[in-house]
């Protein structure tokens, strides 16, 4: 399995900047700003495939088995799809320790 770097785009550096430079700011606003981010992530830094799995299991609560035969493909790899779409995601959210 090969490894995936973290991208720094634009938009990430923007949040960067925003960070360091407002670390004052109020902690509702610091939480808009990371759940903005992470949004932007998801629609970013995922593939359609994964976004869709972990779309539908972790917010519309759907089932793998089902996700999978919606979409014709083995429960397995509906697993799969959202393990690496969660790896993903916490390896952008580890940035904001």
């Amino acid at each position: 399995m090969r490894a995936q770097q973290f991208r720094l785009n634009v938009k990430n550096q923007d949040f960067f900047n925003y960070y360091i430079h407002n670390k004052g700011s109020s902690n509702s606003d610091e939480i808009a700003r990371k759940k903005e981010f992470l949004t932007e992530a998801i629609i970013e830094d995922l593939t359609p495939m994964q976004r869709y799995c972990l779309t539908e299991y972790h917010l519309n609560g759907v089932k793998q088995k089902d996700i999978a035969a919606k979409l014709g493909i083995n429960s397995s790899t509906v697993s799969r799809h959202i393990a690496a779409a969660t790896k993903k995601l916490r390896r952008t959210a580890r940035l904001y320790r």
